[in-house]
């Protein structure tokens, strides 16, 4: 999953979204892209929210929960904030990339008067 993850980062990916009966998908330049070509069953789904949850007692509770916000890294892979979600009897994972270098205010292409304001 980590290769897939990195992979997607490296084309630009703003999210990713892991959901039982379907593929892998990564949202790169506001289009939803494919990242596999198998279809995860919900175990598979299952497996890797387990992976994703950062402590015990949470995963303990995993056929309980039914909507779950948390954070998750990994070195060398990246930040990414985490709702995972029970969606009729199986999984659904969301990552939003958080990049590792806030982007200036060139960069997004705003106006001079945004970062005026914010220095107020």
């Amino acid at each position: 999953m980590e290769h897939i993850i990195k992979a997607a980062i490296k084309r630009g990916a703003s999210d990713l979204h892991i959901k039982a009966g379907d593929v892998f998908r990564a949202r790169i330049d506001g289009v939803f892209k494919p990242l596999t070509k198998q279809r995860l069953t919900p175990e598979q789904t299952k497996a890797i929210a387990l992976q994703l949850i950062p402590n015990e007692a949470d995963r303990e509770r995993i056929d309980s929960i039914r909507d779950y916000d948390f954070s998750w890294g990994a070195p060398g892979i990246g930040r990414f904030r985490v709702n995972l979600l029970r969606q009729r009897s199986s999984f659904m994972i969301v990552m939003r990339v958080i990049p590792f270098n806030v982007p200036t205010i060139e960069m997004l292409a705003l106006p001079q008067v945004i970062e005026e304001i914010a220095k107020a």
